[in-house]
């Protein structure tokens, strides 16, 4: 709580500004030591393929130069602890577009079996 006080009278006084970003700067280096101390990772995201366990995806980018579903950027860090993901980490995913279409249906086999009335 004390480096949280010296925090806020560092941003209170505004002619030191590069006092508050040091307490600020050490304020999260201690919050990522608590954090790893409990034994909470980042979840891997650029460069990674895309797992719907681990990450939301919320864009997708046409990109040849890398296989499909593989992350291009993070927008938001994911973390997990041990095997059970506390929050996903939200990123862009790649796709081919060249990619080859699903086989389409024969149009000469047997309607749907919903009937229309």
């Amino acid at each position: 709580t004390q480096n949280l006080w010296r925090l806020c009278f560092g941003y209170a006084c505004r002619k030191h500004r590069y006092l508050f970003l040091l307490l600020l700067q050490g304020l999260y280096k201690q919050m990522v030591d608590i954090m790893k101390g409990l034994g909470v990772d980042a979840v891997d995201t650029v460069g990674a393929a895309f797992d719907p366990e681990l990450h939301e995806a919320i864009m997708r980018e046409p990109n040849d130069e890398v296989p499909d579903g593989t992350l291009l950027m993070e927008f938001r860090k994911g973390f997990r602890m041990g095997e059970r993901l506390l929050r996903p980490a939200m990123v862009k995913v790649s796709f081919q577009e060249g990619a080859p279409e699903a086989a389409i249906a024969d149009t000469d086999s047997e309607p749907n079996s919903i009937e229309e009335q």
